[in-house]
């Protein structure tokens, strides 16, 4: 082999090869890329056990397969000729190898290169497994020997969620935190169950939690009963999205009970009941966004815009166009109110939602007057940006695409490393 072989295999940082007693040999039909490489005799040799220095004699040679990586090749196959000794002291020894440890048949440059891979959401131990020539407990370890992320610090403002994970948590979902000014996840708990979630809080610094100012959760009891006991000087804050979903649902069932009244039309071929059928998710959809542009409408033969589909399907009904008002308002209310003028807002939409006539509604009031503090906490802005869940909810996306690629975790350390290791993106490996 000559040194330009050698410089093309990234192997140029080895001083010592023997370059006369070194080859490679490329299959093209298998595509098997083996390079037989012998070291240099050393000038120096140092007995590890006793220390003396060219006490030991040489007694044979073996050689040792390593799977490598290069920049070009993912799978390369050295056939390292090392020399065994023998110290006067009665120990044996091998020539150092330059590549790996001595029981590890991997390279170093083969590791890095697994764990670069095992970044991308979708990857799996399998996946990877078969592009490196691996077996897939071989990428595992090289997983958990190489990643152990440690907790995160708490931030001004921190999210709380949860995800739904059958195998990788004893409560069925694992519970989240995540830091939105710094858009990375500070910890993951194998729990969301309020014990474990305050215990987890609890071993924290009262000095480092004081950090947190606003603590943004969904409308789920336990994160407002954790936030009390563990942060009760930071602002407890709702996510506007779950409250506006929410509402939608209360809407919704008003949707059905009212259309059920209305069955018969169904039999009768009225164009409002068969528009109302394959078109009720529009009236769901922000005002906003709705299309102006005109459509037939199918065997009804009817030219309208979305706009109009709304008007015309609402004309029948003056109690369903009362719902479909207030779950209007209320969205206009959650995207136009500032914290200066939210208390106000809320609380006039408020008495409109318990003048209403429809026991959907009522509901809806109650849930809103349980949460209006944490529903005006929400219209805070830090750093220009107003308290929400809407990063976590895409960390979660994130999440869940991990655990279906893998079909699940069932050794939840290496789930939490896995994920941060993927979502936060300043977090690496230790070799």
């Amino acid at each position: 082999m000559d040194k330009e072989s050698i410089f093309r295999l990234g192997l140029d940082y080895i001083r010592n090869i023997d370059y006369d007693n070194s080859t490679e040999v490329y299959n093209p039909s298998n595509h098997n890329h083996i390079i037989y490489l012998k070291l240099m005799k050393d000038e120096t040799i140092i007995c590890p056990v006793c220390g003396q220095v060219n006490s030991a004699k040489l007694r044979s040679t073996e050689n040792q397969v390593i799977k490598h990586s290069s920049v070009n090749e993912d799978n390369l196959m050295i056939i390292l000729k090392r020399r065994k000794y023998k110290c006067d002291c009665g120990a044996y020894f091998k020539q150092e190898n330059p590549f790996t440890s001595n029981k590890s048949k991997c390279s170093l440059e083969k590791k890095i290169k697994v764990l670069n891979d095992l970044k991308a959401t979708t990857a799996t131990f399998s996946s990877l497994a078969d592009k490196h020539q691996l077996s897939p407990t071989t990428v595992a370890n090289i997983f958990d020997r190489h990643v152990d992320i440690p907790r995160g610090e708490l931030s001004e403002v921190i999210c709380v969620d949860e995800v739904y994970s059958k195998h990788c948590s004893y409560h069925g979902y694992c519970f989240v935190i995540y830091s939105p000014l710094e858009d990375r996840i500070i910890d993951i708990l194998p729990s969301r169950n309020k014990a474990d979630v305050v215990a987890y809080f609890s071993r924290i610094p009262v000095e480092e939690r004081k950090r947190v100012k606003f603590f943004s959760m969904d409308l789920y009891k336990t994160y407002k009963e954790v936030q009390e006991l563990c942060f009760p000087w930071s602002k407890r804050s709702a996510d506007s999205f779950h409250v506006i979903f929410n509402i939608s649902k209360f809407f919704n069932s008003a949707r059905i009970r009212i259309m059920k009244g209305y069955a018969e039309l169904e039999h009768k071929k009225g164009n409002w009941y068969w528009l109302y059928k394959r078109n009720w998710k529009l009236l769901l959809k922000n005002p906003e966004t709705l299309s102006y542009k005109k459509q037939q409408m199918g065997k009804s033969h009817l030219w309208l815009s979305q706009h109009e589909m709304i008007d015309y399907m609402l004309t029948l009904d003056s109690t369903l166009k009362e719902a479909y008002d207030l779950l209007c308002e209320y969205k206009s209310f959650n995207s136009v109110a500032t914290s200066a003028n939210a208390k106000d807002m809320f609380d006039d939409l408020l008495i409109k939602f318990h003048n209403s006539s429809l026991p959907e509604f009522q509901d809806a009031y109650e849930l809103l007057k349980r949460w209006r503090t944490e529903i005006l906490n929400s219209f805070y802005c830090v750093n220009n940006m107003r308290i929400s869940n809407g990063k976590i909810e895409r960390v979660n996306r994130d999440i869940k695409t991990i655990i279906r690629s893998s079909f699940g975790f069932k050794n939840f350390q290496r789930f939490r490393n896995r994920v941060l290791f993927v979502v936060n993106k300043d977090t690496s490996y230790k070799l």
